[in-house]
């Protein structure tokens, strides 16, 4: 179905070809290259120039392009704007700028719109919106959506969104893994997504049913799945009549603006990995033919494409490789190594021939690239600027209730509550439990008669609140006390045996508790004097008398501490990483103010005054 706000377009979907030269994923390492570089005989089109913001200082949050290969991980990247009136805006920043836009494509051409914008994304690996667990996060599917918005609306940009593929998680429950990769491609939908890549993580669904719950529905229309590189793609992944779901190739025309042509292929080191890791039954043809192959019948196409994008599933070095090979690609969207992407494009060319971009994006959806189509005396003209998405992408109040992406997130985690997925979640022993094996979790009131102080002070702690933090605090979407990623870390025990299951049948165990750290203490509760249960419920302590260091010395950054204090506070550190980690909280040191001194107990350096 049409968007009401997006102009009719017109996709020429490429028909599929054979090709008497196949080989296995196996010689794709010894010959890919080869095939690049010796099947390249394309000629080179010098129409295209390129501007990646390469003179003058970077923008906020910005850092250098990637090397090939990269030895090296980029800086954290901030949002780049943090506004106070944008009509997406929560900012945090009293000196921000006016729009979330404004302090973006401040070195693109300011006389003249751009023809085309492209927005590049990719490596999103699951994560459909950022937790809320702390401030400032990127991402998410909803931003992405309103940056989307903002630059058709505010901007008045033609805007063609690209994405190279790996939606799925790399790890947790099959079941939601394969609903939020429908959710996902929902979202790229609604957002006007041309076409999609396929990567390993996206293999691991497998590849068939995450197909199966989306695209086979939709039939022959955007977002197409590329992926042309996969043997058999007709005969393993069936379409619509006689088109398989995973194509080759698509050449997007549209009036009044540049047709772009797009092929999707797989890298030979990510193909290697597929057949290894994930199925070995899997089979890719060689991309030296693939893309000549490719580019031929884009080329063939009415009106051809001006524009030339390449998707390639995999490393920065093997895409510089076919950029090189394949010099009628403008742009190559590929996988970073590192979680934080370059703020240039690494440019591709020799003196004389078209300068290319090499462009990743980063994980996990926290960033977009966005590329615009100029038109400069005749010849197209390229920018590049990286868009970090922050919180000025937040969704006003008044624009939620619409909000087609938000819908479907509501949607989710309503289909997780309603199928109770959270009892569809294995449970194995924890280590408490494996070297006893009759330990049972029993919930932080059955600590209180004895640890009369130290229950007072988790009572009043965010740990005892943890739960009601998802059930009537989080928004956008609800219901994610429903939801098992999120809820492991906000209630005892979930992964383990005897943990916590819903509220109807362990509400003892809701909140982050006494046993978050100590392990189930069914067995200490029953004889408390017994010995041979301590080590087990302080798992840090390496000497019964190990103790963290006193707090005031803990927050001193010149403290000289032991070698046991030091060993301590980093196995104890590792406990509270298990949930706050990078992702769900970037700025965790438990030495701060905020964690570990707002909730010290225990007797072993401040003495507790007894109620």
């Amino acid at each position: 179905m049409q968007r009401p706000d997006q102009e009719r377009s017109t996709t020429t979907r490429l028909p599929q070809t054979r090709l008497n030269r196949r080989w296995t994923v196996r010689l794709l390492g010894v010959l890919g290259v080869a095939c690049l570089l010796t099947l390249a005989g394309v000629a080179m089109r010098s129409t295209v120039s390129v501007h990646a913001d390469e003179e003058g200082p970077p923008l906020p949050g910005t850092g250098p392009s990637f090397p090939i290969p990269t030895n090296s991980g980029a800086a954290p990247v901030a949002p780049a704007a943090l506004s106070g009136e944008s009509p997406y805006a929560k900012s945090v920043d009293a000196n921000a700028g006016p729009t979330a836009l404004a302090k973006l494509f401040s070195t693109w051409p300011q006389d003249q719109q751009p023809e085309l914008v492209l927005v590049l994304s990719g490596q999103m690996y699951g994560y459909l919106q950022p937790c809320g667990c702390s401030r400032p996060q990127l991402g998410g599917l909803e931003r992405r959506y309103n940056l989307i918005d903002l630059l058709k609306r505010e901007r008045k940009w033609n805007v063609l969104p690209l994405d190279l593929g790996d939606l799925a998680n790399k790890k947790g429950l099959h079941k939601q893994n394969l609903l939020k990769h429908r959710v996902t491609m929902e979202a790229l939908d609604a957002m006007g997504y041309q076409a999609v890549g396929v990567g390993i993580q996206d293999f691991r669904l497998p590849l068939l049913d995450a197909l199966a719950g989306f695209t086979l529905q939709k039939g022959d229309v955007p977002p197409f799945v590329l992926g042309g590189n996969i043997a058999k793609r007709s005969v393993n992944y069936p379409g619509v009549g006689s088109k398989p779901m995973v194509g080759l190739a698509e050449v997007i025309a549209k009036k009044n603006q540049p047709t772009v042509g797009v092929v999707g292929v797989i890298g030979s080191q990510t193909a290697e990995t597929v057949v290894r890791e994930v199925d070995p039954k899997v089979e890719f043809e060689s991309n030296g033919v693939i893309l000549r192959d490719a580019l031929k019948q884009i080329d063939a196409a009415n009106p051809a494409p001006e524009v030339r994008v390449l998707l390639y599933q995999g490393g920065s070095k093997e895409a510089k490789l076919a950029a090189e090979a394949f010099t009628d690609f403008n742009v190559v969207l590929c996988k970073t190594e590192e979680e934080e992407p370059p703020t240039f494009p690494t440019m591709i060319g020799k003196d004389g021939e078209p300068k290319r971009m090499l462009i990743g994006v980063g994980h996990k959806g926290r960033h977009v690239g966005v590329v615009g189509i100029f038109r400069n005396q005749g010849k197209i003209d390229l920018r590049y600027q990286l868009v970090s998405l922050g919180e000025d992408y937040e969704t006003p109040d008044d624009r939620v209730e619409a909000h087609p992406v938000l819908k479907s997130l509501e949607a989710y985690t309503a289909e997780l509550k309603r199928d109770q997925y959270l009892r569809m979640y294995p449970k194995v022993k924890h280590p408490v439990q494996v070297s006893n094996p009759g330990a049972r979790f029993v919930g932080s009131q059955a600590c209180q008669s004895c640890h009369v102080n130290e229950y007072a002070i988790w009572a009043d702690s965010k740990h005892a609140k943890a739960y009601e933090a998802l059930s009537t605090i989080a928004t956008k979407p609800a219901n994610r006390n429903f939801d098992g990623e999120c809820i492991i870390c906000h209630t005892v025990g979930f992964a383990f045996e005897g943990g916590f299951v819903d509220m109807t049948t362990t509400p003892q165990l809701k909140g982050v508790g006494c046993e978050n750290c100590h392990g189930p203490g069914s067995l200490h509760v029953a004889e408390p004097r017994n010995q041979a249960f301590y080590a087990a419920l302080s798992p840090w302590k390496v000497n019964p008398k190990d103790r963290l260091p006193e707090v005031a010395r803990m927050m001193h950054a010149s403290a000289n501490l032991t070698t046991d204090e030091k060993r301590t506070l980093g196995r104890v550190d590792e406990t509270c990483q298990k949930c706050h980690d990078t992702d769900n909280d970037p700025h965790f040191r438990l030495e701060d103010a905020k964690y570990w001194p707002s909730i010290v107990h225990g007797n072993g350096n401040r003495p507790l005054k007894k109620k």
